[in-house]
């Protein structure tokens, strides 16, 4: 391949002398180069692509890492304000700053994106290296905040880490979809009981649900939680895109009525299934409802798209996190890179913060 010839070059020493990578900001017209890029690379995700790109109503920028005119991997933002990059979000948390809200129901992912590995790992490890490295030191000087959550499968995060960056551990599950009896047994005794128990109470799945539908639902979670959903325009936007392209999908459970008691929707790319959000309703509950929900979508992630991994996108809350943990997936990496940039006036305000509440600590006591 071109680019790992020049890549093994610049290994051996005979281009030594010259820089390998260049970073610059890839222009709308060189968008598909960069969408088949994605579509090839293990690190690429359906939300590191243009069309998805194009739905999240902030401004996104793509920067791509060229050896001369060869395209060798890239670096996906959102800019949410003037020198802020970080994913944009929908949802309204208290007492979260508005660069990280904690929820990434709009772009799960971002971050690098880098070439299929050469035959020889060290010539991999190097040439990910150079890209990661140019990477990182570009697009730090861009910008005086970064939040960027990683793929899963990006796994060098030290270029980060010299360039400044601080490394946070972000964790999903990933379940492996090339048996699913396996997958069914990997599952704890209390998950699949739920599903047996919705099951017999005559829940069924309606895999051709409306996203209006999943919409409502999780607008009724989010208000349990005192929180509010403000995404309905671009969900529904999101939607027609990823139906259009046959990359989307709600799974609705129904009780005997046919009124929506729970439901998921699923986004999947070339290589993964993703459970991008879900809810359930306010005035009926079901234990068991949205868990069979999940299943049914892990099954047609399975035996219809013949896809190999259905990724969870599991939260930090604890009791969200324990209910996705119970479908058997593995635990998996996806780190967290954040950069500040150091600014004498933004110390200052946290050191008199701190001194507050030292005093007031010590009028309480």
């Amino acid at each position: 391949m071109k680019l790992d010839k020049k890549a093994n070059a610049y290994i051996e020493g005979a281009e030594a002398s010259a820089p390998l990578c260049s970073v610059r900001t890839l222009g709308e017209h060189e968008w598909p180069a960069w969408d088949a890029f994605v579509s090839q690379s293990p690190t690429g995700t359906l939300f590191h692509t243009t069309k998805w790109l194009r739905t999240t109503a902030t401004p996104s920028r793509i920067y791509g890492c060229y050896c001369e005119d060869n395209l060798l991997g890239g670096m996906v933002v959102e800019i949410i304000r003037e020198r802020v990059a970080s994913h944009s979000y929908f949802a309204t948390l208290p007492d979260q700053p508005d660069i990280y809200a904690g929820y990434w129901f709009n772009c799960p992912y971002l971050g690098v994106v880098l070439p299929p590995p050469s035959n020889k790992y060290l010539t991999t490890l190097t040439q990910h290296r150079d890209i990661l490295n140019s990477l990182a030191g570009h697009v730090r000087d861009q910008f005086d905040i970064i939040n960027s959550r990683m793929g899963p499968n990006v796994m060098d995060i030290r270029p980060f880490v010299e360039a400044g960056y601080v490394i946070h551990p972000g964790y999903t599950y990933r379940i492996d979809l090339s048996d699913l009896t396996v997958a069914w047994n990997s599952m704890s005794e209390e998950r699949r009981n739920d599903i047996r128990k919705a099951e017999r109470d005559g829940f069924v799945i309606d895999d051709r649900g409306l996203v209006h539908d999943v919409l409502s639902l999780l607008k009724g979670t989010f208000q349990r939680q005192s929180e509010a959903v403000r995404f309905n325009e671009l969900a529904v936007c999101r939607d027609q895109m990823l139906r259009a392209n046959n990359q989307g999908r709600a799974f609705v459970a129904r009780d005997r009525s046919g009124q929506a008691v729970a439901g998921i929707y699923m986004v999947w790319d070339e290589k993964c299934a993703y459970y991008l959000w879900g809810g359930y309703g306010t005035t009926a509950a079901h234990r068991g409802a949205g868990a069979l929900a999940i299943w049914e979508a892990i099954r047609y992630a399975g035996n219809t798209l013949r896809l190999q991994q259905f990724n969870l996108l599991a939260s930090s809350l604890f009791p969200i996190e324990q209910f996705m943990r119970d479908f058997g997936g593995y635990l998996t990496l996806a780190f967290i890179v954040r950069y500040e940039r150091p600014s004498f006036s933004k110390d200052l305000r946290k050191i008199m913060w701190r001194l507050k509440k030292i005093i007031r600590v010590k009028r309480i006591y």
